[in-house]
């Protein structure tokens, strides 16, 4: 039985009737009257009284279809009487067919509208019953909506040479204005063969930073000027479209909104382009960076936060301008200050704030969606962690970091490419506590890739609660890790929480460790190689721009997790290679050359050797990548 048949199965008995019954007569024909070609249009002219049945009239001129009365429409200044009209197969409304007839001022009648030629196939009696198909649909759409079901009827869903008796289930949802679909299910096994946005979505225009102008223009000497629109040169500007605003001339959409800005911006047209000196570009700013994200999860299957989320872009702390950013867990607003830069004007701080909103509805909890200490601190990592991924930048707020000064060499709030060790390097401030586990992931991002680390940092985070620690955090990764893909992405995580003390793997395995997960030109990194078990033996570190599954033929036959493709540099690196001492320890320093493609990682694992120059050993990998001072 299919996955969705042993959904339906599972549901109580009033609402899918069991296999081989039906809420139908046994009367019901088999053999339907369905679709053989593509819809035609129908234009005719006919004389009819104004009082004669229009169903009658309509069966009379289109002898090979039959109709039932859908409304009675109020007549317009070039007819008396208006009747729209439903095509019906075996008393089954057709979907997607109509026919409209119209009495004209000049005496005659207009037939129009779209009919299916007919045919005849096969039908299999419906299974699923009303009840649960209004199930399917609700499930479909998402609790956090509140859906609510306000039609359902059974229907004949044409196609060339073929038709599907259907449930139609139309539903819309108390918690997101903007939301109304269509769904059409297979009446004999339930599939959803259609799903119908009848929103008339409309594109807005604005122009944002992507993600803030220090970033993409790689200039840290930009100041604000007192939100002047010129402060920040014209290429920093980007023209984007507003995807699904709801047309009320606000930017409000599907999920996103700034309904919690005071005052915000109007504009009828749905133009809101403008500098950052207007609200209006804040607010484009909020709209489109959360707006963009969210689709990103959901391509990728992620359900988080699918409602439309709340944007404050000019907050105020008892009245007066701060320089920070928030995400409120009871109203569920994330909200800027704008002292000096406007929080809002930049990017990553609206990612992170919005990877609050998220990290609070997955994780959830009796105690509420994020706790304090280790899980707090976890919290601001994942924040960070989300703006990072999608800029695809190790900095955090360049832009608004201009005015803080933290002291970090080029400006930004954070940076997540640090090595603190779990727990000695924990302060008890989640900001600070963040980057241990911010970096963490960021580092086994390079190795599977951005959308699979999102795939499985959300996974994981859905198995967490407000007093998960880091530890217990990246235990289930781990978990995760082998729901997703049966453990051949391990490698990837263990090397990564192995340097920041959140792994532990047996003593007998080989270890690679680097003092830094970023290579900065003109510093040393420093590599630490051990195999307790293995004293006096030989080793050989590889490195590669790929993180990849490689067998590696003579002499070594083994196989890496990373590529192979610059072996050869590796092989000729003297630093390299070398033996282990008697407490199978070694470790080795290399400068990191100036040059370095901005944002290469590079990855790199060491082989134990035997006396024949076979590997014995490989270490999990692990990555650094190429960044700026």
């Amino acid at each position: 039985m299919s996955p969705l048949l042993t959904l339906l199965f599972a549901l109580t008995p009033t609402q899918v009737a069991p296999l081989g019954q039906s809420q139908f007569p046994v009367a019901l024909p088999t053999t339907w009257q369905v679709p053989a070609a593509q819809n035609e249009a129908v234009f005719q002219y006919t004389e009819a009284s104004p009082d004669v049945d229009p169903v009658a009239l309509a069966e009379a001129l289109l002898p090979n279809y039959a109709f039932v009365l859908h409304a009675e429409q109020a007549p317009s200044s070039i007819t008396t009487r208006r009747v729209l009209l439903r095509p019906t197969a075996n008393g089954y409304p057709v979907l997607g067919d109509w026919l409209r007839v119209a009495w004209l001022n000049d005496g005659r009648v207009l037939l129009h509208g779209n009919l299916t030629p007919l045919g005849e196939t096969r039908f299999t009696l419906p299974v699923l019953t009303e009840s649960g198909a209004k199930q399917l649909a609700v499930d479909g759409i998402g609790e956090a909506f509140l859906p609510k079901v306000i039609l359902a009827e059974l229907a004949v869903l044409p196609g060339v040479g073929q038709s599907r008796l259907v449930w139609r289930v139309k539903v819309n949802a108390e918690a997101a204005s903007s939301l109304l679909y269509e769904m059409h299910y297979a009446a004999n096994d339930g599939a959803l063969l259609q799903r119908l946005d009848l929103i008339q979505h409309q594109t807005g225009k604005a122009v944002v930073f992507t993600p803030n102008p220090v970033e993409s223009l790689d200039n840290p000497q930009l100041t604000d000027q007192n939100n002047s629109g010129s402060a920040v040169p014209r290429a920093a500007y980007t023209e984007i479209d507003l995807l699904d605003l709801d047309g009320s001339g606000r930017m409000d959409g599907l999920w996103a909104t700034t309904s919690a800005t005071p005052n915000r911006s109007f504009a009828g047209n749905l133009d809101f382009r403008s500098t950052r000196a207007s609200k209006a570009f804040e607010e484009g700013m909020g709209y489109y960076h959360v707006d963009t994200f969210q689709r990103r999860l959901q391509s990728l299957g992620i359900v988080a936060r699918q409602t439309a989320q709340k944007i404050n872009v000019e907050d105020r702390l008892f009245g007066f301008e701060y320089a920070n950013a928030s995400y409120n867990s009871a109203t569920q607003v994330i909200a800027f200050g704008t002292k000096n830069v406007d929080f809002a004007e930049d990017a990553d701080v609206i990612l992170h704030e919005y990877g609050h909103a998220i990290h609070d509805e997955i994780q959830g909890g009796l105690a509420g969606g994020f706790g304090g200490s280790e899980n707090g601190g976890m919290g601001e990592g994942y924040g960070d962690y989300f703006a990072a991924v999608q800029a695809n930048d190790t900095l955090v707020g360049e832009w608004a970091g201009v005015a803080l000064g933290t002291g970090i060499g080029y400006p930004a709030v954070r940076r997540i490419d640090g090595l603190k060790k779990y727990p000695q390097d924990l302060v008890g401030a989640v900001h600070d506590d963040g980057e241990l586990w911010s970096s963490a992931l960021w580092e086994m991002t390079h190795m599977l890739g951005a959308d699979d680390s999102l795939i499985l940092v959300t996974s994981a985070m859905s198995l967490m609660g407000p007093n998960t620690n880091m530890q217990q955090a990246a235990d289930l990764l781990f978990v995760a890790e082998q729901q997703l893909t049966a453990g051949a992405n391990a490698p990837y995580l263990t090397g990564a929480m192995t340097r920041s003390d959140l792994a532990s793997p047996p003593a007998s395995e080989a270890r690679l460790l680097a003092d830094r997960r970023s290579l900065l030109a003109g510093e040393q990194v420093r590599f630490d190689v051990g195999s307790i078990l293995d004293p006096g033996a030989d080793f050989q570190v590889v490195v590669s721009t790929q993180a990849q599954t490689t067998v590696l033929g003579p002499p070594f036959q083994t196989t890496l997790n990373i590529g192979d493709e610059l072996l050869a540099t590796s092989l000729g690196l003297a630093s390299f290679q070398g033996t282990l001492d008697a407490q199978g320890l070694a470790n080795f320093t290399i400068p990191v050359p100036a040059g370095l493609p901005f944002k290469q990682a590079y990855f790199f694992q060491v082989m134990i050797l035997d006396g024949s120059g076979a590997a014995v050993k490989v270490s999990a990998p692990i990555a650094l990548r190429a960044e700026r001072n």
